[in-house]
């Protein structure tokens, strides 16, 4: 049994889920441009990754056809098959976008149940509330997420972003009773450490946590269920804090952040920084790079022995910046054996901020300093043309249908390469 205060805790914890949920049902709302943006880039990311050994091999293992995007009705296949390998090969090279206020990967893991899920016949419209509502309830709680439910080891994409999911499902299925049940149920299945995001695991957590939220959603609906499963029970596993709070429902496009790097958001505004003044620190004999704690502990210090961690290094990453002159995937997989790039590599030293306060929300910046040069740098937000440049960097394509032009999801998926 939970001590007085954990069981304080506990409530404020479901009470606020109770009121997220409730909220997202009874004032439906469309964000057009977030959501044509989020799906763009999801889709990119697919595109992207697609060959990626491992989720490869995991989609034959399923029995899975080599289809970008995967629908369970269209295809033929599992839903929560489908769902995990859309999910997977969205963040098979962590190019997908983040939503600062959680640090989750919410559009990967909402849009892959949705496409794996949603009927044939929903349309664009439907499938954008259904987006915006798991994205909307999840920033709400997202005080509950910065920074305890992460110091507690958890990875925020395998865990909160399905609980996201969960929500755009029921919403699609217009049933509130059912969703808060699934939300419930989620908390026995969602799971993904953060010691391993350094690994190809990192991927595979996007994976299971939209195949965990057409899971749960199933279970939830299923004639034969019974009982009422614990959504303080899932506060407290999970480590959400009691901050007595929380936000307001209020639309903040730039609490999204698509990505111009396949790394970690948190190593960004250190290589817009290097790209920027690459000519005038690529000869420094000491580079001095300063980031906020909750950076340093997303990101690595370390020489990279794999691409994963290759992905999520701050100085590594950088150096590549420095050394190429681009961060892209192939810079990246080359970089792990380039010389030069080690040779910058090791004239870096990253420091933590000492007087950064605890955060409320994931905000990364760097400052670099050198003998030539003393500058700091926020997060720079793609364009949508940088985010449709994306997915046209991906291969040779048509543009995917957009949403508000969606007649029917079965017709847009079939205007994807199959």
């Amino acid at each position: 049994m939970p001590h007085n205060g954990q069981a304080t805790e506990d409530a404020a914890f479901e009470d606020a889920a109770r009121t997220a949920l409730a909220t997202v049902f009874a004032r439906p709302r469309h964000e057009w441009e977030l959501d044509e943006r989020t799906l763009l880039d999801t889709l990119a990311c697919i595109a992207h990754a697609h060959q990626e050994p491992l989720i490869v091999r995991e989609s034959r293992l399923r029995g899975l056809p080599r289809t970008l995007v995967l629908n369970g009705a269209v295809d033929g296949v599992g839903v929560r098959d489908a769902a995990f390998v859309n999910a997977a090969f969205a963040h098979g090279q962590d190019f997908d976008d983040t939503q600062l206020s959680t640090t989750a990967h919410v559009s990967s893991v909402v849009w892959a149940a949705l496409l794996a899920a949603a009927p044939p016949e929903a349309d664009g419209a439907r499938l954008a509330e259904a987006s915006a509502a798991g994205r909307r309830f999840l920033r709400m709680l997202s005080p509950f997420v910065v920074p305890r439910h992460l110091r507690a080891g958890w990875h925020a994409t395998g865990t909160t972003a399905s609980l996201a999911a969960v929500v755009a499902l029921g919403v699609l299925l217009s049933d509130e009773a059912t969703t808060w049940r699934a939300v419930g149920i989620a908390g026995s299945l969602i799971g993904g450490l953060r010691a391993n995001n350094m690994t190809s695991l990192k991927a595979l957590h996007a994976g299971r946590a939209a195949e965990n939220a057409v899971w749960a959603v199933d279970l939830a609906r299923q004639p034969g269920w019974a009982g009422t499963p614990s959504v303080a029970a899932l506060g407290r596993g999970m480590g959400f804090a009691d901050t007595g709070r929380l936000l307001p429902d209020a639309r903040e496009d730039a609490d999204v952040l698509a990505k111009k790097y396949p790394t970690c958001s948190g190593t960004h505004p250190a290589i817009e920084l290097a790209l920027a003044e690459r000519d005038r620190l690529a000869a420094a004999d000491a580079i001095e790079l300063t980031v906020p704690p909750l950076v340093a502990e997303e990101t690595t210090n370390a020489w990279p022995d794999s691409l994963p961690q290759a992905r999520m290094g701050l100085a590594f990453t950088v150096a590549l910046a420095l050394a190429a002159g681009q961060v892209d995937d192939a810079a990246l997989r080359t970089g792990l054996g380039d010389r030069a790039v080690r040779s910058v590599f090791d004239r870096i030293a990253v420091r933590i901020e000492p007087d950064e306060p605890e955060p409320a929300r994931y905000e990364p910046w760097a400052r670099i300093e050198s003998a030539r040069i003393g500058r700091e740098q926020g997060l720079v937000a793609p364009t949508d043309a940088d985010i449709r440049r994306k997915w046209q960097a991906a291969g040779d394509r048509p543009a995917p249908t957009p949403l508000k032009s969606m007649a029917t999801l079965g017709q847009a998926l079939g205007e994807l390469p199959r």
